[in-house]
């Protein structure tokens, strides 16, 4: 018997400090709580379960997505930019410095994925009116920026990857692109620059 009062007493002494932290009145003993669901009074006479239809939310319109604000629309374009200007810039080191060319290849391939996968990070975004078109018109580049690249990975060396920044016309095609600049500008961020651009 002794033994089991200080157990009763711990357990009451938990449920007290679990009351006090959590705001609510300890459960009563004897009384057990459980989700809505039938109970026995809630039968009708002929043995069926009758239910309270639970309140439903009134219908909503969906609301149209909001134009970021000039500094929304900044911080997310660096965010998206900023795994394809990586890979940029690792791919313009590796073509200056002569690394192997392993390594080039394996940083050019890294730059496509990137490519790829800002493009619907970069339609998700309502962005502000007069960045939209320049964003619309960058994606327009990006099958010139992506061809260029996959001529850098499958050019074998990194002399050879350097000729084909300069004589790929894809190259000059996406190299030559304004849009990115224009949007840093509108979107008041650096600018970046490079053989591969970036964002």
């Amino acid at each position: 018997m002794w033994r089991t009062i200080p157990a009763a007493v711990a357990a009451l002494a938990g449920t007290l400090t679990l009351a006090a932290c959590t705001g609510s009145a300890p459960p009563q003993p004897g009384v057990i709580s459980f989700s809505p669901g039938p109970t026995p009074s809630a039968f009708s006479p002929a043995g069926t379960p009758s239910f309270t239809p639970l309140p439903t939310a009134a219908p909503t319109t969906p609301s149209v997505a909001q134009r970021p604000t000039i500094s929304q629309a900044g911080a997310a374009y660096l965010r998206i930019a900023a795994p394809v200007n990586r890979a940029a810039a690792a791919v313009n080191t590796d073509v200056a410095y002569g690394v192997p060319f392993a390594l080039t290849r394996a940083d050019d391939i890294a730059y496509i994925a990137a490519l790829r996968k800002s493009v619907s990070q970069l339609r998700a975004i309502r962005w502000p009116a007069r960045v939209q078109g320049y964003v619309a018109a960058m994606l327009l580049t990006y099958p010139a920026s992506i061809t260029c690249a996959q001529a850098v990975a499958s050019a074998g060396s990194n002399s050879a990857a350097t000729d084909v920044l300069s004589t790929n016309q894809a190259c000059a095609q996406s190299q030559n692109a304004s849009d990115p600049h224009q949007i840093r500008m509108l979107l008041h961020l650096p600018s970046t620059a490079g053989y591969l651009p970036g964002m």
